[in-house]
């Protein structure tokens, strides 16, 4: 018997309508059957749809991979929330630290003010006294 190689296009539910034009491909591979055989298989299958056992693989493994993808793609949302929130957070220090900051500059400047008016003073009254 010689096989044929058919590719099989299955759109992805984990996805969603935003990837509505991403497809995922299943390699199949098809053996010519004879007639005879078709019919037994579908009478034979009481109204449940046939799943070859070649077929049974692929399907299983692709619904793990669509798992494996739909957590990836959660985890990779969890992350985007928490760097936007550790962001959010740094420029909220940085906007508090500047004041702080200016805060600490204007103390510094003013202490210096407050030592350089005290020794200016104090040589005023020095050279009146002479």
């Amino acid at each position: 018997m010689e096989s044929t190689k058919v590719t099989v296009l299955v759109m992805c539910p984990i996805l969603g309508p935003q990837f509505d034009t991403l497809a995922t491909c299943v390699s199949v591979i098809i053996l010519p059957i004879h007639f005879e055989e078709s019919v037994n298989i579908m009478e034979g299958s009481s109204g449940s749809s046939y799943n070859p056992p070649a077929l049974a693989k692929p399907v299983s493994e692709l619904e793990t991979l669509q798992k494996q993808h739909e957590e990836k793609t959660l985890k990779i949302q969890e992350l985007k929330r928490q760097i936007e929130t550790v962001k959010l957070q740094l420029e909220k220090k940085k906007k508090k630290d500047i004041p702080d900051a200016r805060k600490e500059a204007f103390h510094n400047l003013s202490e210096k003010y407050n030592s350089l008016r005290e020794e200016y003073n104090a040589l005023l009254a020095e050279r009146s006294r002479e």
